[in-house]
């Protein structure tokens, strides 16, 4: 187990690298200069240069990418453009957020989906296998930016049941703990809505087909010819056999849950790293932008490293290759 956490760790550091070299090239390469974004048009050309010079925005791309490189290895990811905050205050500040709405959808996709996919693979061909499967072809034909906007016309303009916006009600911030996370809980229906309603159904289609390939294998038939129960036979060994490819889906899923946060805290100005990065990109915030790059990769290449642990606990023979 240390031998695949220290292997991974070294693997993500060029992953790292290449990552983010190619999202400060990016940066750097689109229209927009940030100097002149905040200065007032009066100021002169000189002054502009030099405070171009200043922040080292006159330099090749390979070069400020390695005086920032070298920097984040400091320590000192800089400070705002726009706030003049210290970045990794800006970013352990909205960090929980992001991480509150990932876990739980990402848990609340594990609860929905295993049920759902073991019965529908289990029922195949009857009305639920049918009902769940049309469910997920609707699921997956949705845009999740629709979506989340059709959710707050629904149920936030008409029906005026939730929320459409925001994390916590300014006026319950001197309420007891139990007031502040329920108001927290309500503000966090739709997101998840819109998270779960795209992400449950790939799953679920990818664990009933599994599950119904796996069903199907002679062992299978054996194994219901010595009389073991169904119930034995399906949760024993189908899902055991059918747990690799669905830990692979699983660690996929995390990053997208991560990059797909961006427009979902972005639509219902949830208060997360997502919403950070957006702004950041129109505002020309080029230290924000970077320090969210780099946790969002970093998040991803843990939720790699996580599906990789499962895979150990799930066939230990994996840590003999």
């Amino acid at each position: 187990m240390i031998r695949l956490l220290i292997k991974r760790l070294i693997l993500s550091i060029p992953i790292l690298i290449v990552v983010t070299f190619i999202s400060f090239a990016i940066m750097k390469l689109a229209p927009g200069d940030p100097v002149s974004m905040y200065l007032d048009p009066t100021v002169s050309k000189q002054d502009v240069q030099h405070i171009r010079d200043s922040m080292g925005l006159d330099k090749t791309i390979p070069v400020q990418y390695f005086l920032w490189l070298k920097a984040i290895c400091k320590g000192d990811f800089g400070y705002s453009f726009v706030s003049k905050q210290p970045v990794l205050e800006a970013i352990f500040d909205r960090l929980p957020a992001t991480l509150l709405l990932s876990v739980s959808s990402l848990l609340l996709i594990l609860c929905i989906t295993f049920p759902l996919g073991i019965l529908s693979a289990y029922k195949k061909h009857s009305f639920f296998d049918d009902a769940v499967t049309v469910l997920s072809f609707f699921g997956l034909s949705i845009p999740a930016f629709w979506l989340g906007l059709m959710l707050i016309l629904l149920f936030s303009l008409n029906l005026d049941w939730l929320p459409s916006s925001g994390y916590l009600d300014p006026l319950l911030l001197d309420e007891p703990l139990y007031i502040r996370v329920g108001n927290i809980a309500i503000h966090m229906i739709l997101p998840l809505m819109t998270i779960l309603i795209g992400s449950v159904a790939g799953l679920i289609r990818y664990n009933r087909f599994g599950i119904i390939k796996i069903l199907n294998q002679d062992y299978i038939t054996a194994a219901r010819a010595r009389g073991i129960s169904e119930r034995k036979i399906l949760f024993k060994h189908a899902l055991k056999n059918a747990m690799l490819p669905i830990i692979t889906l699983l660690g996929l899923e995390l990053p997208a849950l991560i990059s797909g946060s961006y427009i979902i805290e972005y639509i219902f100005a949830w208060p997360g790293m997502g919403q950070l990065g957006v702004a950041s990109v129109f505002a020309r915030d080029y230290p924000i932008l970077m320090a969210t790059v780099l946790f969002s990769s970093f998040l991803i290449v843990l939720g790699n490293t996580l599906a990789d642990i499962a895979y150990y606990y799930a066939d230990p023979r994996i840590s003999k290759k």
